[in-house]
């Protein structure tokens, strides 16, 4: 057990392999470890990535709104309007996932389709003073 813990902790280790099966064993354990250590920063580090590429598109307007506003001569008043209208608008648009944003639906047989636009929909013909008695 205490082998085993120094090959993952940078604690002493007065244990080394006495025959040729434990240095496999140890080359082994060492292996593993180096496998699932780099398994644990690449997911951390593919977690970041998406983090940040879910800010990008965002960014890039934004970006792209202040280099305008430099260029051109806008009141403040109108541009804290402008401002205020985009943070509303992107934060609006992260919440509301639209039909057409999931690509998953453009392989769903159009039968399925129908039968989920009729469940969706319904509701709000029915109550539609042309459909009602």
């Amino acid at each position: 057990l205490h082998w085993s813990l120094t090959q993952f902790t940078p604690a002493t280790n007065d244990i080394s392999p006495q025959n040729g099966l434990e240095r496999i064993f140890a080359s082994c354990v060492v292996i593993f470890a180096l496998v699932a250590f780099s398994s644990f920063v690449s997911s951390i580090t593919g977690q970041m990535q998406r983090l940040a590429n879910l800010n990008s598109e965002r960014n890039m307007q934004e970006q792209r709104i202040r280099e305008f506003f430099a260029r051109v001569p806008v009141s403040q008043h109108l541009q804290r309007c402008m401002w205020s209208y985009f943070r509303q608008h992107y934060a609006n648009k992260k919440k509301d996932t639209q039909e057409a944003d999931v690509k998953f639906f453009k392989e769903v047989p159009e039968s399925m389709m129908k039968a989920m636009h009729s469940e969706l929909f319904s509701p709000f013909v029915k109550k539609h003073p042309a459909f009602v008695e």
